[in-house]
């Protein structure tokens, strides 16, 4: 932008280059919002798979780093096979396996309350 209006000061340039640079600018920068809804919407999945938080990869920081080496157990597979493993998920299905297993023997299943 301020090189347009250098140029323009000097009249290598003129008005409606000037403009259409500016409302570029603008343009670009209302793209801005979009931009950081498709970068969350990006790295909450990807904080998930190793077991953190959704917004943890927020506090990582942005300059570039040699990739780190890997664990001594790697997990194969696809990707959300793992996020049903986590210890959330086993405890939800052992709860909903005893539940099942009271209503088929004729037993009133806890409700939690």
């Amino acid at each position: 932008m301020k090189l347009v209006e250098d140029r323009n000061k000097s009249g290598l340039a003129s008005d409606p280059e000037e403009r259409r640079v500016e409302l570029n600018l603008y343009r670009t920068e209302s793209f801005l919002p979009v931009l950081q809804a498709q970068l969350t919407a990006a790295i909450n999945p990807l904080s998930v798979l190793p077991g953190e938080p959704p917004n943890a990869l927020y506090s990582e920081p942005v300059a570039a780093k040699p990739i780190p080496a890997g664990k001594d157990q790697i997990f194969i597979g696809i990707p959300g096979h793992r996020v049903r493993r986590g210890p959330d998920i086993r405890a939800a299905k052992r709860s909903l396996a005893s539940q099942t297993a009271k209503i088929r023997a004729g037993r009133q299943p806890e409700t939690g309350e």
